[in-house]
């Protein structure tokens, strides 16, 4: 089983849903229902079991999965994170090579 979070998106495997997504709200690990909503509206919030979500659109045997959902999309903290984004997440500072800024010390006190 693949690492299932919050803000994962999920495609549709089923040909009669024309590529429906859907989007991770909540989900406690080692839980069996997660919440969801449509990728694209936010909307009509549910529970589905976590049994519906793959990995891959594949089975263990290569063959096409029909039911279920197939991620798609990462969370944005997993995929494409830069070290910008994560000091803005983290509330850090990047000092530049040859800077006199210490940790924890205001720019406005070097000058």
């Amino acid at each position: 089983m693949h690492r299932i979070e919050a803000q994962q998106v999920y495609q549709s495997l089923d040909p009669r849903d024309n590529g429906r997504q859907i989007r991770v709200t909540e989900y406690a690990p080692g839980a069996n229902k997660a919440v969801i909503v449509d990728a694209a509206t936010g909307k009509r919030p549910r529970m589905i079991e976590i049994t519906s979500l793959h990995a891959g659109p594949l089975s263990k045997l290569g063959k096409p999965l029909k039911r279920g959902y197939a991620l798609v999309r990462e969370p944005e903290h997993r995929s494409g994170t830069t070290l910008d984004a994560l000091a803005a997440s983290a509330e850090l500072r990047i000092v530049p090579p040859g800077s006199t800024a210490r940790p924890g010390q205001d720019e406005e006190a070097d000058q």
